[in-house]
């Protein structure tokens, strides 16, 4: 099973979806977010902004994009 995905929400936005458990400081420093010290989560990326979830739901990657849509709008955002 990947640790990364995309989906496309209702307003027709592209996220790229990732679990920093196993994507780490690399996918962060990719994304330009700052890396986390703790309690890694489910990071959201997309041209309007970057978010991240704790903790990260187990099987999230089997998730319907709509339910990831849910996730992404409980997310916190990251500070550019």
């Amino acid at each position: 099973m990947t640790d990364e995905r995309s989906f496309r929400d209702s307003s027709g936005t592209e996220w790229d979806v990732f679990d920093e458990r196993s994507s780490g400081a690399m996918r962060a420093l990719e994304c330009d977010y700052p890396v986390p010290d703790r309690d890694p989560g489910l990071v959201f990326v997309s041209r309007v902004g970057r978010k991240r979830l704790w903790p990260c739901p187990t099987d999230w990657q089997r998730l319907p994009d709509q339910e990831l849509e849910t996730l992404c709008g409980r997310a916190a955002s990251l500070a550019d």
